[in-house]
């Protein structure tokens, strides 16, 4: 069976293009000739030939990224681990990988045959969500990005974001703009205590992003849920006394 790979390459505009490669071996870089070629108008930072990922020959799904450039790779999913050349890293489908100002993932399928990009039961809504930073500290929050793709046919959709298990103010999530068929947008979230009401709670806390839309694709809904750790929140007061003489 050929393993045939769509990498989903989105550069610093949020910008979005699918490519479809058929090779054991793909090369990865701002110079024409490479299989995927990141165009340095659209982002700095990449190297002639940058990246070079290398298929499984098992069914593992599970790539080896070299780094055949001067500047590092950045596995996004991995909490921001930095790949400095020449090192090597194993990715797998659907991770986020970061080279210069352009983000990328691979989706690996056999014989063309497309595995889900989002989660079961919605056909037409895909569905990721992401964590850079899985820890909310202070003044510090969790951080991640949502990715949204319409995977249907309908043109111009509205998509619709909601978290599920936090309150409204202690989250924020960028606006989610209008989709055409086959693409995907990275859309930023952030978790952090609210200013003007009770902190979130300490411990492990579990929340759920769900998109839908419902004027294209009515009673139809994708959810992923995901996991952050709140630390303590401590806020102190200082109150002066006057001392009698």
């Amino acid at each position: 069976m050929s393993l045939q790979i769509k990498l989903h390459v989105t550069d610093k505009e949020k910008w979005c293009k699918e490519f479809v490669v058929e090779k054991s071996i793909i090369h990865i870089g701002s110079a024409m000739g490479n299989d995927v070629v990141l165009d340095p108008i659209r982002g700095k930072g990449v190297s002639p030939r940058h990246v070079q990922v290398i298929a499984p020959s098992d069914g593992s799904r599970i790539y080896r990224l070299v780094n055949l450039g001067t500047g590092p790779i950045t596995l996004v999913s991995a909490g921001g681990i930095s790949i400095d050349p020449p090192n090597v890293a194993q990715v797998q489908d659907e991770d986020v990988i970061e080279v210069g100002e352009f983000s990328f993932t691979l989706q690996g399928s056999e014989n063309g045959l497309s595995a889900p990009v989002g989660p079961e039961g919605s056909a037409n809504i895909g569905l990721r969500v992401f964590v850079k930073q899985a820890e909310v500290a202070g003044e510090y929050p969790a951080e991640g990005m949502i990715v949204v793709r319409n995977q249907g046919q309908q043109t111009g959709v509205q998509f619709k974001l909601e978290v599920v298990g936090l309150e409204p103010e202690c989250y924020d999530i960028g606006p989610v703009p209008i989709l055409f068929p086959g693409v995907q947008r990275e859309i930023p979230w952030r978790i952090y205590h609210s200013v003007n009401k009770k902190p979130l709670l300490a411990g492990e806390r579990s929340f759920m992003v769900r998109a839908t839309a419902p004027e294209s694709y009515p009673n139809e809904m994708a959810e992923v849920s995901q996991t952050i750790r709140v630390l303590p929140f401590y806020r102190h007061t200082l109150r002066l006394a006057g001392i009698a003489q």
